[in-house]
């Protein structure tokens, strides 16, 4: 917990009240925050207690369960009296993730007149129509829309980040479209930098980054290495672990071909190593709705390092290319194993459009993806902007 800037005073006053975890493994809070910290245009004070912590993975089973619910009941309750005690403030920002604080905020005496939220991802959504972990029709789907549909329709702003979430979150929970604002995501701009490299004309090494979820469409990306298993050349490396491993580990226990799997987790610096040391980097390839409406934090990365990149065309990829005169990616549809294998050829032998594509992801990032772009804008809404 800090306490406001004394010296300070006659700026706005800004409160960050949140349970997050502040780690590298969540870098838009982690580097959110910390620019909001630093600004110049408020005084903050902050409200924080993690419900997440290294000690409470340790254990497995019903132990692990009964030490992550504990932890989180703490935190919010730790929060929460805080806030009551906190003088009234211009504006209250909730890092991601905020819906069980704001939904508990919602029948509490409010402490300022706005509150912006860092929504990011609907829980429910997340849960229930993307990954298919509890029933739509079921009890626990059902009181968890009903919690989440207050928390959202709680927060003067709800902030995601790309015009297509924003329009779902609407529609979804019946907000009012100036409730849902979509900004950037924030990154780690000092591990993740620009980086020139040669091309090995001998090989061309293909990354994919991810948590193996439906939405990345890792049997795509799978079905795709097969297809190329007689290009010797080309290597093709998968790096992150997920609710889809097992099915990583079938393809790889039956014919791994020129696919390789890194499952250990990696800091920051080691993944902006493995990212600038690739000449392609793919991104989602899924066919759930959910691809249509996101530019996932890998996109981020790979841009900001300035590889080749291919992803699936979607809605998305559209929308935030809109208005460019040059090609920040390479598309091919979704949930396509064998356009993806003949974008990765075509590339795989042509490093001048790998260079030009990577060169386009670096000024893509500069232009529409950088922090400072990011914080610009949620500092104008902090601040009673739109």
């Amino acid at each position: 917990m800090t306490s406001p800037n004394l010296f300070a005073m006659d700026k706005p006053t800004l409160l960050i009240l949140g349970v997050q975890l502040e780690s590298e493994g969540y870098p838009n809070v982690l580097h959110r925050v910390a620019a909001l910290q630093d600004s110049a245009h408020f005084s903050v004070s902050k409200i924080h207690y993690s419900a997440w912590a290294t000690s409470t993975q340790r254990s497995a089973g019903l132990g692990r369960v009964l030490r992550n619910f504990w932890r989180m009941l703490a935190a919010h309750c730790a929060v929460l009296f805080c806030y009551l005690r906190h003088p009234p403030i211009d504006c209250i920002y909730v890092p991601y993730p905020g819906t069980l604080l704001l939904w508990a905020l919602s029948f509490l005496p409010r402490r300022s007149k706005r509150v912006v939220v860092d929504t990011f991802i609907s829980l429910y959504d997340t849960v229930v129509l993307d990954r298919g972990l509890l029933r739509e029709n079921s009890l626990a789907a059902r009181l968890l829309f009903l919690l989440e549909r207050r928390a959202l329709r709680a927060a003067s702003i709800n902030i995601v980040d790309t015009e297509q979430s924003a329009s779902h979150l609407c529609a979804l929970f019946g907000l009012r479209a100036e409730q849902v604002l979509a900004i950037p995501l924030s990154t780690d701009e000092e591990n993740f930098i620009p980086v020139t490299e040669q091309a090995d004309p001998a090989r061309c090494r293909v990354l994919f980054v991810g948590t193996l979820i439906p939405l990345h469409g890792v049997q795509t990306i799978t079905a795709a290495a097969a297809l190329l298993a007689d290009r010797v050349d080309i290597e093709i490396s998968v790096i992150g672990d997920g609710q889809q491993a097992a099915e990583l580990e079938q393809v790889l226990a039956a014919n791994p071909g020129c696919l390789n799997w890194q499952r250990q987790w990696m800091s920051s610096q080691e993944l902006a190593g493995a990212i600038a040391e690739s000449d392609i980097c793919l991104g989602i390839f899924g066919d759930t709705e959910k691809t249509q409406r996101v530019l996932p934090l890998k996109l981020y990365a790979y841009a900001r390092v300035g590889r080749c990149i291919i992803t699936a065309a979607t809605e998305c990829t559209e929308r935030f290319s809109a208005g460019v005169d040059y090609q920040p990616w390479h598309t091919v549809p979704a949930a396509d194993p064998q356009a993806l294998a003949q974008a990765i050829v075509e590339l795989a032998d042509a490093p001048a459009a790998r260079d030009e594509l990577a060169s386009n992801a670096v000024r893509f990032y500069r232009d529409r993806l950088s922090n400072v772009a990011a914080q610009q804008q949620l500092q104008a809404v902090l601040l009673g902007g739109t």
